[in-house]
């Protein structure tokens, strides 16, 4: 079984930020958290709930999974490129930051 596999040994989440690279409406323009727009996947079995609700419940309780499904619930005001940037943090300090593959909206 690869590493990571189980999940974490003793690492929790502390965040999980989502920001856009893209305007994503008035309130939110390029460089927003849009955080609030995303539920999360915990176990794969269709149970989503608000990210900010799983991380609530999370407080102290060890990394789970390998992977997490998010998905976005409000579609961008503007059509043309969509791109967001994650940024997980856990409890020992370690930050990690990934970007999703820029996609093209249209109306």
């Amino acid at each position: 079984m690869p590493p990571g596999s189980s999940g974490a040994k003793e690492e929790t989440f502390t965040n999980i930020a989502i920001k856009t690279l893209n305007d994503f409406d008035a309130a939110h323009p390029a460089g927003s958290d849009i955080s609030e727009f995303y539920t999360i996947n915990p176990t794969f079995e269709g149970n989503n709930r608000p990210l900010g609700q799983f991380l609530t419940e999370q407080t102290g309780v060890t990394v789970q999974f390998e992977s997490y499904e998010l998905f976005l619930q409000q579609s961008p005001e503007n059509s043309g490129t969509f791109q967001t940037e994650i940024t997980v943090t856990l409890s020992n300090g370690e930050v990690y930051t990934a970007q999703s593959i820029p996609f093209f909206l249209t109306d």
